[in-house]
Order: C-alpha cells, then structure tokens, then sequence
C-alpha cells in the first residue's frame, strides 16, 4: 500500500443552524459558550468505528476473513462485559478502537488509508444524515464524531427517526437523558444527565 495521503483542512458548513467541520478527523460542531436548563438527549452510536468495520467489511485489506470474525466476536463480548467485568471491557475497547488507527500507521501491517477513509467519512455521512432527518424535531447543541446533543422538540419523533436510520445503516444507537449542560466547545462540556455527571475536556 501507499502512503496515506496528506489530507489538509476540511468541510465547512452549517448543519442544523450549527457551524460544522468535516475532515479526517471525524466531524465537530458545536454552539460555543452556550448552558441549558431542560430535557437534553445525548444520541451516541455504540462502538461507531468498529461497527462499520463489522457491517461494512470495511477492514484493512491484510486482515483474513477468520480474524473478521474473531474481532466482531470481540464486539459483541465486550458489551456483556460492560455489565460485569469493566476493567477487561476497556481492555477490549483499546483493542477494538486500536485497529482502526493502525489503518493510517505506515510501520503497521494493518496499513490500509482506503479502509480508513471509508469509515471516518461514511461515519461522518451517516450522522450528517441522521442530523438533517431529526432537524424538524429538536435544536442541535452539538455533534462530535460518533454523536449527537439535542434539546428535544418531539421525543416521540426522534426515537422513531433515531430507530430508522439504525434499521439503515445497520449501527445502534444509545441514548441518555441529561437536564442541564454547560458548554464551552465541542471538546469542552459538562452535561448532568439521569447516570450521573458527564465532564469532557481539560478545560
């Protein structure tokens, strides 16, 4: 393979009323300095990457079809193990999110900026699309690589659009309830929610 491609800045635009950019790093958009009081629903693809991989066969190339399998059973255990051993589920997790960054990673076997591509793009296609069905029905506080923030307009609307697009693309979604977030960026935020506290960035 080559090596991957010099891939410089990125696409901007306004999606929901929301400035976005798109590139290789995934998708990020946000209202910056912005808090709320009131219903808030985080909307997060579980396991995004690995699970285009899997239902894509977006593999590096290098990867024989008997590994596939071993790493979708990898998936499909590391949600058991989410409820009963979470030290061994992260140490899945690293594995599972690890493949995929070795894709770009030219002194690794699994080198492979096609297959890269496809899922950092298609997965930032796939949400943009999620986003624009879901416009109608809510305000977009923010969308960061494999996940949305909303202020709910039709609950009712959004899990039947949310249901859909996983009926299409083949992903899952989980969705938390929270009731306040302050929000620096999209790397910066603290949202309470029905778990607990939810606090992203050094900032």
């Amino acid at each position: 393979f080559k090596k991957p491609l010099d891939y410089k800045g990125g696409l901007s635009l306004d999606i929901c009323g929301v400035p976005h950019t798109l590139g290789i790093g995934g998708i990020h958009g946000a209202i910056n300095n912005f808090k709320y009081t009131g219903r808030i629903m985080n909307i997060d693809v579980a396991s995004y990457y690995p699970s285009m991989m899997i239902v894509y066969d977006w593999f590096a190339r290098s990867i024989p079809d008997d590994k596939k399998k071993l790493y979708a059973k990898m998936k499909t255990d590391r949600v058991a193990l989410k409820k009963t051993n979470k030290k061994l589920a992260n140490a899945y997790k690293l594995v599972l999110n690890t493949t995929y960054g070795c894709y770009k990673y030219e002194y690794c076997n699994l080198l492979d900026p096609r297959m890269a591509n496809n899922i950092c793009i298609g997965g930032q296609v796939m949400l943009v699309d999620l986003m624009e069905q879901l416009e109608p029905y809510c305000d977009l506080v923010q969308s960061n690589t494999d996940g949305i923030i909303i202020i709910p307009k039709n609950e009712d609307k959004i899990v039947e659009i949310v249901k859909d697009w996983e009926d299409r693309t083949g992903m899952k979604m989980e969705i938390t309830i929270g009731d306040k977030i302050i929000q620096k960026d999209v790397n910066n935020y603290i949202m309470r929610t029905e778990d607990g506290v939810k606090a992203v960035g050094g900032y």
